[in-house]
């Protein structure tokens, strides 16, 4: 005989709301050390969860905890950015240029150029991709400077520039995810920098580089060395803060010159802008 499957009848049970919770909720003082701490912002959180849908009757419990601050967030990077800026008021940027040549028949990039320039150093083992760079850090914890290393850059100057009757504007470039310096000079950025006329600067953005490829597969392997890669991106800004610096002034006054032009500079310090893709970093004027 075949009998129809049995459904089971839902049943609500009704949980118990804990005393602890109850007491807040309903502003009863208890002798709770830590239940009193947490009252004079858990009203705050009773009027989050109600703005998201949740009223107080329908809770059965409700915290809150911070996982970090603000301040603790920001000042790693305020800091470097700071003593990124002093460094350089004290330390005119100087670099070396490896290369300088057109790029096919030159009428479109005039110049494409490779070099290496000073840049203010925050990292441990001078900068190294090897395992264990991070971060150096002084007596408050906060990022210290180790002086001065290379880091690398690419330029692209169009044929316009030197025919414009004013200086023409420069763009720094963010490049892709794990990418380097050298995308600057990359045929849509070429295509850019001539359509707009202005001069195309990049370098590697450290802690996601080509540069830091294996570190990035450690971190994904082991967790724990995930600060070699989120700690480094710190230096990552610091090169594009400084690369900035450079392009409004060394660059400005000694490598985008016209020599037909007793070195008349090709470019207007005073107009930087920003192009970048996935991971460009942004950047704050110095």
């Amino acid at each position: 005989m075949n009998r129809p499957p049995i459904t089971p009848t839902p049943r609500r049970c009704e949980l118990a709301v804990p005393p602890g919770f109850a007491a807040l909720r309903d502003h009863k003082d208890t002798d709770h050390a830590l239940l009193e701490a947490m009252r004079p912002r858990f009203g705050d959180v009773l009027e989050a969860l109600d703005a998201a849908g949740f009223p107080e009757d329908d809770l059965i419990v409700a915290w809150d905890f911070t996982v970090v601050s603000d301040e603790f967030v920001h000042r790693d990077l305020i800091a470097a950015r700071d003593r990124t800026i002093a460094a350089l008021d004290t330390h005119p940027i100087a670099f070396t240029v490896t290369s300088d040549a057109p790029i096919g028949d030159g009428k479109l990039i005039r110049r494409k150029l490779t070099g290496t320039l000073d840049a203010p150093l925050f990292l441990t083992q001078d900068g190294a991709t090897s395992p264990g760079t991070k971060i150096a850090r002084d007596a408050a914890g906060l990022p210290a400077l180790q002086g001065f290393y290379q880091i690398p850059f690419t330029a692209i100057v169009p044929a316009c520039a030197y025919a414009a009757t004013d200086p023409v504007a420069m763009v720094i470039y963010g490049h892709g995810l794990l990418g380097s310096s050298g995308e600057t000079a990359g045929g849509v950025q070429q295509t850019t920098a001539a359509e707009l006329c202005a001069v195309f600067v990049g370098t590697d953005l450290r802690g996601m580089s080509t540069l830091d490829l294996s570190a990035v597969a450690r971190a994904l392997t082991e967790l724990t060395r995930a600060d070699e890669v989120m700690e480094v991106i710190e230096q990552g800004i610091v090169n594009h803060i400084t690369l900035v610096r450079a392009m409004r002034t060394s660059f400005a006054q000694a490598l985008f010159v016209d020599p037909a032009k007793a070195n008349k500079s090709l470019v207007d310090p005073t107009r930087v802008f920003y192009f970048g893709l996935s991971q460009g970093p942004s950047w704050e004027r110095p």
